[in-house]
Parts: C-alpha cells; sequence; structure tokens
C-alpha cells in the first residue's frame, strides 16, 4: 500500500495551511476503467485548515488552494484533521502488515511538518522518496516535481495544490519505479 502526501505552508510564516493525501492500495483496489488499463486508482483528498483559508501563496509559489482536481476539498479543524489523518496510518497499517510505504517529494520535511501537528507516524515504515529516486540518474539536474512529471510526459496541472500533488507524486512514483517506463525514458 503506497501513501503519499504533501503539505503546502502559507509563505509569510511556515503555518500549515493545506494537506493531500493519495492512497494506492494494490492488494485491494481493482484499476481504473477510464483511459488505460494499466492506470492504478488512487484516492486522494485535500483538506485545508481551518482558520487558513484567507493565508494565499502566490509570492514564490502558484496559489492553487482552491484548484483541487480530484474532488471536493475539505475544510478541517487542526484536530479533526490530525485524528483523520491518523486513523487512516493506523487502519492501513492494522490491515496491512508490513506492506505500507510511505511516498512523497522531499518527504522529510513533510513528515516533520505533520508531527508538530500531532501525527504520529509509526517508525518501521519504509520512505521512498520521488526527488531522491530521480536523482539517482540525475544527481547534478533539477528534481521539482513539475521537472519530473515533465520528463516523465505524465500530464499535471496546478501543482502547488497538497491534494494534487500527492497525487501527482504517487503517479510519477509509480512511473518511476515502471520497467517499461524506465527503459522507453532512457532513465537508466
Amino acid at each position: 500500500v503506497f501513501i503519499s502526501f504533501d503539505i503546502e505552508q502559507w509563505e509569510r510564516n511556515g503555518f500549515i495551511t493545506e494537506i493531500g493525501l493519495s492512497i494506492y492500495n494494490p492488494l485491494s483496489d481493482s484499476m481504473c476503467t477510464l483511459g488505460s488499463p494499466f492506470t492504478p486508482r488512487f484516492r486522494t483528498g485535500h483538506y485545508i485548515l481551518k482558520g487558513t483559508e484567507d493565508m494565499r501563496n502566490g509570492r514564490y509559489v502558484p496559489d492553487n488552494k482552491d484548484d483541487f482536481l480530484f474532488g471536493k476539498s475539505v475544510v478541517i479543524s487542526k484536530y479533526h484533521f490530525v485524528e483523520l489523518f491518523q486513523n487512516i496510518l493506523n487502519l492501513y497499517v492494522q490491515q496491512y502488515p508490513n506492506k505500507v510505504v510511505f511516498v512523497g517529494q522531499s518527504l522529510k520535511g513533510d513528515i516533520t511538518a505533520l508531527k508538530s501537528l500531532g501525527v504520529e507516524f509509526p517508525a518501521d515504515i519504509p520512505i521512498l522518496d520521488t526527488e531522491q529516486i530521480w536523482k539517482v540518474g540525475r544527481p547534478h539536474g533539477k528534481s521539482s516535481l513539475q521537472v519530473i512529471l515533465s520528463y516523465l510526459k505524465l500530464p499535471y496541472s496546478h501543482l502547488h495544490n497538497a491534494g494534487n500533488d500527492a497525487y501527482h507524486t504517487l503517479a510519477a512514483f509509480c512511473n518511476l519505479c515502471d520497467e517499461v517506463t524506465r527503459k522507453i525514458l532512457q532513465l537508466d
């Protein structure tokens, strides 16, 4: 089970404003029936922390808080978000012991930020960072999510929305780990 998450912080003071979560469970989810028959089905959510709705970015990154592409954004209190996120983590860890992996782009910072909210992460969950996977073959090049998605020829839109970023990171991860994609795009 691959659990991807991303946070967005307000440029002015680093407050966490959004959290995105995208989950691919190849152990129980069927493949998507639309598009390619090999497209996995991701369950994706976008959460805006209550009280941060008016905290807008735009100076350094685009303000895409209102542009979640995969459903409806949920405004939620910090307390209820931590409870929700913790319950989701615990559910998958208990239901699929030793089969859960965290996936993200520069994930250590996001984990630190979520811990500051009160999320407790199990210590034994492997972490796969798309930025680090990307840098294996390109140690000196740029490694932003946009660069990776463009190189992989994956369509994307409205990055810097935490829900979209979690989804796109998981899609990039699946492609970076696909032997055929790696061969076609000469990633190795």
